[in-house]
């Protein structure tokens, strides 16, 4: 694959997580030709040079570095190209048809800079990056009062929670729905009935497709049946249907064989992100539009990690994101950026449903109050939440990786503000000491014994105290926990441990 195709640019782009990348812009005989490469993976240039080498027909070109906008990228070089936005934009109008990933350059802008850094000349014009309005479709015809009904039904499945079966057929009018809680229909009963009357009333007649729909986000639909259009058919009518279908936005389709190995994922962020309606402004503290930490909570399997931010502070505000659906974390940036407040402490890590049926939270932050700020949060927010959370562990860990120890487990079940347990500047022995008392306590509590992450013996603790505004690896060889603190609002998400 060519370094300059819209395939290699868009994975590029999706490998940045806020970083710098290594550009070539030229204007060959081809025409407009762009090789990205994240400096994080290319930190001598050398793939970039190999990218270079391999165009044809160069007849001039600027290379340089290119660093994240709010919107975009700024490419910086010290090549004169007086004609870099124009190719910037004819290449990524060429191809984002084939590759929605370079959507991600839509607002750049190119700056040349002499020697000594100051600019020369800057190109950036925000008009040349808008779209051509298509033409509006013409109106389905309403919905047949029977498919309306089930449409209804589905959105008050939605609104409830998952894990639900699901059907989906297409009709004249748009597709028709039909939504099962698994818990409340664990045989699929509900589904069949509806199934029925979907097909009864012509849902269904040219394609449909029957499976499993998991909580995400995104929400991901299951089946056998294959569907090549399915992701922009639901698109369609969820813009059709409007906020009562916002919880599927981001969707995904996973096809699986009669052994439930994966045949094809269908999964277009750049078309979701077209049609999705703007965003209702949020009351301050409230959970951004698609992201419901309740449902996560409730569709949680157990074993699957999640991403969790929690702001201790009244209103506490919690972000809850599973990491393999989101390896990247850009979802869970985009849900915890509206819940910040500077200079607020903040505490990041992975959470998962362990096998005794109980929440961990663990992270290398050893907030005070951090299990009972969770509560509180569960309280107020309902639903599935309080008895989701009820026995819950925020748990301080010395680093990552099967080497990782438990320093404090705190359990809400006998959380106490006054407890006077180890903190991360005591000494090694000190530590230790504490971890040993409070692992018999667990033990004695019935709790079951620390997972894999525990088996690697005790992790040694640095004697020089940890400075508060550093984020940690303490196992760079570890990878299994991934997880770092952040407490101040100016370190970011950024820094991250990436394990993926």
């Amino acid at each position: 694959m060519s370094a300059s195709t819209g395939e290699a640019v868009a994975t590029a782009l999706g490998g940045l997580n806020g970083g710098r990348a290594w550009f070539y812009l030229a204007r060959t005989a081809a025409g407009p030709a762009l090789v990205l490469v994240p400096q994080a993976d290319d930190p001598r240039g050398q793939a970039l040079a190999a990218g270079i080498r391999a165009l044809e027909g160069v007849e001039a070109g600027a290379r340089g570095l290119a660093m994240p906008m709010a919107e975009g990228l700024r490419f910086v070089s010290r090549d004169p190209l007086p004609d870099a936005l124009d190719l910037l934009t004819a290449w990524w109008r060429g191809q984002r048809g084939a590759a929605p990933g370079v959507d991600a350059l839509r607002g750049s802008a190119f700056q040349q800079v002499d020697t000594a850094n100051q600019p020369v000349d800057v190109q950036e014009d925000p008009a040349r990056w808008a779209l051509p309005e298509a033409p509006a479709a013409p109106a389905a015809p309403p919905l047949p009062p029977e498919l309306q009904a089930l449409q209804d039904r589905a959105l008050e499945q939605l609104a409830a929670g998952g894990p639900w079966w699901f059907w989906l057929g297409d009709h004249p009018s748009g597709l028709c729905l039909v939504l099962s809680a698994r818990g409340a229909d664990p045989r699929g009963q509900g589904l069949a009935e509806g199934r029925a009357a979907a097909t009864a009333a012509g849902a269904g007649a040219g394609q449909a497709a029957q499976g499993i729909a998991q909580v995400g986000p995104p929400i991901s639909f299951t089946s056998r049946q294959p569907w090549a259009g399915f992701v922009p058919a639901l698109v369609a009518w969820v813009a059709r249907v409007g906020e009562a279908a916002a919880p599927l936005r981001e969707a995904r389709y996973v096809q699986v064989d009669t052994a439930n190995a994966v045949v094809d994922t269908q999964d277009d962020p750049a078309a979701w992100g077209e049609a999705a309606a703007a965003p209702v402004a949020a009351a301050p503290g409230a959970a951004p539009a698609g992201h419901d930490p309740v449902s996560t909570l409730a569709g949680a399997a157990a074993g699957a990690w999640h991403w969790f931010w929690l702001a201790p502070t009244d209103p506490v505000r919690v972000a809850l994101i599973g990491c393999e659906a989101d390896p990247k974390r850009a979802a869970f940036e985009a849900a915890v950026a509206p819940l910040r407040r500077d200079g607020e402490a903040e505490v990041v890590g992975r959470a998962a449903l362990l096998g005794d049926g109980r929440w961990a939270f663990r992270s290398l932050a050893d907030h005070r109050g951090a299990a009972a700020a969770l509560a509180r949060w569960a309280a107020a927010a309902g639903g599935a939440a309080p008895g989701a959370l009820a026995g819950l562990r925020f748990q301080h860990m010395s680093g990552i990786g099967q080497g990782a120890e438990i320093i404090k487990a705190k359990a809400l079940i006998r959380h106490s503000e006054n407890n006077a347990a180890a903190r991360p500047q005591q000494s090694r022995r000190t530590v230790q000491k504490s971890y040993e008392i409070r692992y018999m306590l667990d033990h004695m509590a019935g709790q079951q014994r620390i997972e894999a992450a525990m088996q690697g013996g005790v992790h040694r603790i640095r004697d020089n105290p940890f400075g508060p505004d550093e984020i940690h690896r303490l196992d760079p060889l570890g990878r299994e926990m991934g997880v770092l603190v952040i407490l101040r609002h100016q370190i970011g998400l950024a820094g991250m441990v990436d394990d993926s």
